[in-house]
């Protein structure tokens, strides 16, 4: 694990700013949730001694057990990773990061299951 230093963190609150003059830019809708959720997480990275540049599939899993902890529901959830898919989109265009590690993650851990039925064999 890569412990961020005080300057990465700093560049962190500077990425979300940055994130949020592109947002502004890009005339996009519920800015402010989109800001809101990426400043949560690079809050709860920051205790774990990471910034979103730094950042894993084991910090990706832990801030959904975060949130789940915390009692929110699917919708919630999944509303939050599409807000920080976006902030990591804006990553990639401002190249400082070459993927977008939430949308595997989405795609294999928020897939809505809950409309999913497991056929009965016939007996």
């Amino acid at each position: 694990m890569i412990a961020a230093s005080s300057t990465e963190i700093g560049n962190a609150n500077r990425l979300v700013q940055r994130f949020h003059e592109d947002c502004n830019l890009r005339g996009m809708v519920s800015t402010m949730d989109y800001i809101y959720r990426a400043r949560e997480y690079c809050a709860f990275l920051e205790i774990r001694g990471k910034t979103p540049l730094t950042a894993d599939k084991n910090d990706l899993r832990a801030f959904l057990a975060h949130l789940k902890a915390r009692g929110l529901k699917f919708k919630t959830i999944d509303r939050i990773y599409t807000c920080l898919s976006a902030f990591y989109e804006f990553l990639i265009i401002d190249d400082l990061v070459e993927y977008n590690p939430i949308l595997p993650f989405r795609k294999y851990y928020l897939a809505d299951t809950r409309m999913t039925t497991i056929p009965r064999s016939a007996s």
